[in-house]
Order: structure tokens, then C-alpha cells, then sequence
């Protein structure tokens, strides 16, 4: 959250930062008091309302430091993506490969920059064509690839090959049992 109040206090700053209106959802953060006038903070929404919510909106922030969220699964970059929503991220590896899928990756941000964060933002907010692009490129990606159907598909294709494996395996063991036994027999 720093890194955000923090980016939104450098645009209020800039001659072109007006334009940005950061939104926040969800559980008020920690040092959300004195809020930048450049966010505005709605509160705890239900899940269900997320889709309204977000096709207000242009761009969806996935902000991250380094640690325990590497292991975790960014679930708000999907309802970004499905939402049609252009996205800027700090470095979480998967955020890093699903941008790079997209052609992205300029959108990755350091956790600690502040302004490389705002910098982004202005540099989207003058390529329109670019955020309508992006929205529409990473909502394809998701209804493609990271779907349920899709990933539940590749799960049964890594258990059939790990199976077939196996079988693999336990023909050549059979096969030296045997060439081992008709050894014996022919002594």
C-alpha cells in the first residue's frame, strides 16, 4: 500500500498526474489514514460486485514485495485480466510470465519505486491504444489458457504422462526379470 500513496502523492505532483485517480477496494490498509486526494477509497465490496467495479476502471495495480507473495497465486491479476483491465505489477513470477506473454514486461515495476510506478501510469494514460489493447490481449489469454477447464486439462495430461511413465518403467524391470530368469535356465 506505501508504494501506491507514495506513487499517487508523485503524480499530485506532476503537471500531467491529474489525470490519475487510483481506486482502492477492499480492507482498509494500514497508513491509510491522510489519503492522497487521488484515491479514493470505496471499502470492503462483495466479490460479486467486482466485475461493475472493475469495468470503471482501466487499469488494475498488483503490487507486491519480494517474499512470501513469489509463492503465492495473484488471484486479483486474473479478475483484472477477465475484466479486460491493462495491468501494472511489481515483480511476482507468475505476473512476470503472464506479462511477458503480453508483450509487458515494461510494465513491471520495482517494489520500492514510487515513481517508475507513476511514470508507468502517465505513460499509459497518453496510449489509450495501448491499455484497449492490452485489456483486450490479457482477457483472450485468460479465456485460452488460465481457466479452470484449461488448467484442470493439463493436470489429467501430467498425470497420464507420469502414468505412462511408470508403466514404461515397470515393462523394462519385467523384461530384465525375465532375461535374467531365462539366464538361469539356460545354464
Amino acid at each position: 500500500f506505501d508504494l501506491m500513496k507514495q506513487a499517487a502523492q508523485w503524480l499530485s505532483m506532476q503537471p500531467d498526474g491529474s489525470g490519475v485517480t487510483l481506486h482502492l477496494i477492499g480492507n482498509r490498509p494500514e497508513g491509510a489514514a491522510g489519503l492522497p486526494q487521488n484515491i479514493i477509497y470505496h471499502g470492503p465490496q462483495p466479490y460479486n460486485s467486482l466485475p461493475a467495479w472493475l469495468a470503471a476502471m482501466d487499469i488494475g495495480l498488483c503490487l507486491y514485495y519480494p517474499g512470501l507473495a513469489d509463492f503465492s497465486s495473484p488471484l486479483k491479476l486474473f479478475d483484472y485480466l477477465s475484466s479486460g483491465l491493462a495491468v501494472v505489477s511489481t515483480y511476482q513470477p507468475q505476473v512476470c510470465e503472464i506479462l511477458g506473454q503480453l508483450d509487458a514486461n515494461d510494465l513491471l515495476v520495482p517494489p520500492n519505486d514510487p515513481q517508475a510506478l507513476g511514470q508507468t501510469l502517465l505513460q499509459l494514460l497518453v496510449n489509450r491504444d495501448r491499455v484497449v489493447s492490452l485489456g483486450e490481449r490479457g482477457r483472450q489469454l485468460v479465456i485460452e489458457k488460465y481457466n479452470w477447464k484449461g488448467l484442470i486439462g493439463e493436470i489429467f495430461k501430467e498425470i497420464e504422462t507420469v502414468r505412462e511413465e511408470k508403466k514404461s518403467r515397470e515393462v523394462y524391470r519385467r523384461v530384465r526379470e525375465i532375461t535374467s530368469a531365462l539366464k538361469g535356465v539356460r545354464k
